[in-house]
């Protein structure tokens, strides 16, 4: 109705996380503070300050190293290291960071790295919006594109995909490669969107490093919001 406010997460409704649970899979999500902004887990009520929400980010490359990953991990950074505009600078070390201690671990030949953002990083984009006429979206739909970068083993180096890709293609993903189902079978964007097989191919390649920064003690430590818009 228009008419924004805080709200005490009692919301109950399906998920991802609930087919990972109910699969026996484990799921972590890492974010610089809790409650914070965008922690999706924090707002349903069955996760509300679960163990499973790391106060933490440069945690997960912790869990890397001693090879204690969950199946399924959503990261997101703080400030300092985030893409944001006037948040800092570290984005791209950070996200090199993640990828490294994967490529350099018993992970790299059976993980995949999903890397996209909230925002497009600009004022304009040159292709309109498309219209979503799946029936799972009547308002706030599509808008400008947002980069999405697939990394793993199976992806061939360079690759670009030219075809049409929703934030549902990841929950897609995750759905068929642990044969989950849908969430919400039939209704919403998981079940629309398309799973990003194109991307991947039968055949692995070895990890390439990739040449970045390391992370500031400072920026390793910064645990406030990762955006304030």
């Amino acid at each position: 109705d228009g008419v924004m406010g805080a709200v005490f997460p009692c919301f109950e409704r399906s998920s991802l996380i609930d087919l990972l649970v109910n699969a026996g899979l484990t799921w972590r999500y890492y974010a610089a503070a809790f409650p914070p902004l965008w922690a999706a887990p924090n707002s349903l009520k069955s996760y509300y300050l679960s163990s499973n929400l790391v106060k933490n980010p440069p945690q997960v490359l912790t869990d890397i190293q001693n090879e204690t990953l969950a199946n399924v991990s959503w990261v997101s950074p703080a400030k300092s290291y985030s893409d944001h505009a006037r948040m800092g600078t570290g984005g791209p070390a950070w996200v090199a960071s993640i990828v490294n201690a994967i490529g350099n671990s018993s992970y790299w030949d059976n993980t995949v790295i999903f890397v996209t953002w909230d925002d497009w990083g600009g004022l304009w984009d040159h292709v309109p919006p498309l219209q979503n006429n799946t029936g799972w979206c009547e308002v706030y739909c599509y808008g400008f594109r947002v980069p999405l970068l697939v990394i793993s083993a199976y992806t061939p180096q360079g690759y670009v995909d030219n075809g049409v890709h929703d934030f549902g293609s990841i929950l897609h993903f995750v759905e068929n490669n642990f044969a989950l189902g849908f969430i919400g079978p039939g209704g919403w964007a998981d079940y629309y969107a398309d799973d990003l097989s194109t991307f991947f191919t039968s055949e692995p390649r070895a990890f390439v490093q990739i040449k970045a920064r390391k992370l500031t003690k400072a920026e390793l430590k910064d645990q406030g919001e990762p955006d304030t818009d």
